[in-house]
């Protein structure tokens, strides 16, 4: 409310606003809930660092539901084994991750549908309904935020498996919070610093 047209993100030449992914998250909200999505379902994401991650884990939050980034180099038995860990009912992957998701989903009973994101394929298949991720965003809807406790669950982050299966860490919503206050506190960042990440956001 405050600071809604300062720079939130920079993607390439995509500039996007504290307001604009509010806004674009409540759309995405919405067509999460149209979907079915509501409080404490898990949603997965497989995508690269884009202004529609964004949209969708802060929509995802916004209805209650649990985020669950998969790692973008993720492939075969390790994905579906995060969807069924996790028992992921929506699965939002970018097109260049669509090969690698759509021939695991026979194996992940729990998974309804998958939102993609960018280029629509005509080859895609995998028994699930497709949806294409800008209808979410062009939903005329916005969902309210739902109230959640501090401790209930944002996320569910996979480990890197190097002693067995991957596992999910679950992440609540004051760890969120709490990292990113200590982090700028020891850092000393202020309103007027630009951060350059060179992490993925999964």
């Amino acid at each position: 409310a405050q600071f809604g047209d300062r720079v939130l993100a920079v993607f390439d030449d995509d500039t996007v606003s504290y307001s604009q992914v509010a806004e674009r998250a409540g759309h995405v909200a919405a067509g999460l809930r149209g979907l079915g999505v509501t409080q404490g379902d898990r949603v997965a994401i497989m995508m690269g660092n884009r202004s529609e991650f964004l949209y969708a884990w802060f929509g995802i939050l916004k209805l209650g539901a649990i985020e669950v980034p998969i790692h973008d180099a993720a492939r075969g038995p390790g994905i579906s084994h995060i969807l069924n860990t996790t028992e992921a009912r929506v699965v939002i992957v970018e097109d260049v991750f669509v090969g690698h998701v759509l021939p695991w989903l026979g194996d992940s009973p729990s998974v309804e549908h998958v939102v993609i994101v960018g280029e629509q394929s005509t080859d895609a298949n995998g028994g699930r309904p497709l949806h294409d991720f800008a209808d979410l965003l062009a939903n005329p809807g916005s969902a309210g935020t739902v109230e959640v406790e501090p401790h209930q669950p944002a996320s569910i982050l996979f480990t890197g498996g190097t002693t067995g299966p991957p596992k999910g860490v679950v992440l609540p919503h004051n760890h969120n919070i709490n990292l990113a206050t200590s982090t700028a506190e020891i850092a000393g960042y202020t309103e007027g610093d630009v951060l350059l990440s060179v992490f993925p956001l999964f």
